[in-house]
């Protein structure tokens, strides 16, 4: 694809191919019509108009495809709202939990291996919310073809980052 405001190169190999006998008169009408040169100069013209139309159509922005994009984004989000709304109450469960170690900062020191209620309820909703962002990974890469071995290997790579976000949260918070 060239880059705008440079001069387009045209390839030093011909490429030459018998056109059908309607399309022929028609690319003859329109080199005479539209003063585009020779034939050649018109051919050229519309393979780059039709492969500039391939490449628009494949980036999605093609009028037809819009429905079905946002009937597949209703789908996705409505599958992400209730992971939203957990990790909302997840987040709130935090901020409440550091007030209250705050407030409370000598009972902390007095038993530091104890861990609080609040924190376990994060922690049991934190699973809850991997196991359902892994079941929803999962039928997505399915859904788009993907095989189950690489589904599988992909979750897996996603599993082993969760874990280690989970460690930093958890490290942190014992540590505060």
């Amino acid at each position: 694809m060239p880059r705008k405001g440079r001069v387009r190169l045209i390839s030093n190999k011909a490429s030459g191919t018998k056109l059908f006998i309607d399309d022929l008169r028609e690319v003859i009408r329109l080199a005479e019509l539209e003063g585009r040169g020779t034939i050649s100069d018109c051919i050229r013209d519309l393979v780059h108009e039709a492969l500039a139309y391939r490449r628009v159509r494949a980036m999605g922005r093609d009028a037809t495809e819009e429905p079905l994009r946002r009937i597949h984004q209703q789908a996705i989000s409505a599958g992400i709202n209730p992971l939203e709304i957990e990790i909302r109450e997840m987040k709130e469960m935090i901020r409440k939990i550091t007030l209250g170690i705050h407030s409370n900062g000598d009972q902390a020191k007095e038993n530091p291996s104890r861990i609080s209620p609040p924190l376990t309820e994060i922690i049991g909703f934190t699973v809850a919310i991997e196991m359902k962002v892994h079941l929803l990974l999962q039928n997505f890469l399915l859904s788009r073809g993907l095989g189950e071995e690489d589904a599988k290997k992909l979750i897996s790579q996603h599993e082993e980052k969760s874990r280690k976000n989970a460690e930093k949260i958890i490290v942190g918070l014992m540590k505060s």
